[in-house]
């Protein structure tokens, strides 16, 4: 039998249409608010205020809403490891573009829901986790593993295996903010503690990945 949120995950749906678009933001509020188990399309089809018709037109159903849902966070943060100025600029202004970008995104309201949601949930229905992990985690490492690789091909850092400075990377920049923001959901961070948080990340990583 075929798994419909393994099919939805792979590829990641990815809608096009000015209505598609609106029936994904009114997806994501609901998931936001009643999480994955708890939402509805019935629920999804008021929110957007669309018919049902109209809902499955465009998505095979609510794994498929919540896999694209996903998705295009997971965009948002593999799109600030690829944005174009990171590289152009120097080593270090690059990097603390992105560790910007990425722990902004990371600590976001919609960033913070979606990891409590598939956390939550993924005990009960594992392909959440899958399709969190191969759109997001996975696709944010694989850039940032290639960025990191042509920094040593240029002879800029000493990082023979990119793949692992990458997840060094990634951990500085979590530090024990993201663990704080699962814990408090109303806490918000000051955009001065998050880039002194990656000023710290971004120094400790050319400690050990730069140039002598």
């Amino acid at each position: 039998m075929e798994n419909p949120l393994t099919d939805a995950a792979s590829p990641v749906h990815k809608p096009e249409s000015a209505k598609a678009q609106h029936i994904l933001a009114a997806a994501g509020t609901v998931f936001m608010r009643e999480g994955f188990a708890n939402a509805s399309v019935d629920e999804i089809v008021r929110e957007a205020d669309v018919s049902k018709s109209t809902v499955y037109a465009h998505f095979a159903g609510k794994e498929q809403l919540f896999a694209a849902v996903v998705g295009t966070q997971c965009q948002r943060l593999a799109d600030a490891v690829s944005h174009g100025d990171s590289e152009v600029l120097p080593l270090r202004d690059a990097l603390m573009e992105i560790g910007r970008r990425v722990l902004t995104l990371f600590l976001s309201p919609r960033g913070r829901a979606i990891f409590r949601i598939v956390i939550a949930e993924a005990p009960r229905f594992p392909e959440l986790g899958r399709i969190f992990y191969q759109v997001g985690a996975e696709l944010l490492h694989r850039r940032l593993s290639d960025f990191i690789a042509n920094a040593h091909g240029r002879n800029e850092l000493v990082a023979p295996d990119p793949f692992i400075a990458a997840a060094h990377l990634i951990g500085l920049l979590k530090t024990d903010l993201q663990f704080r923001s699962m814990l408090f959901p109303d806490l918000e961070f000051e955009p001065a503690e998050i880039d002194r948080n990656v000023t710290l990340a971004v120094d400790a990583f050319l400690k050990i990945y730069g140039k002598p």
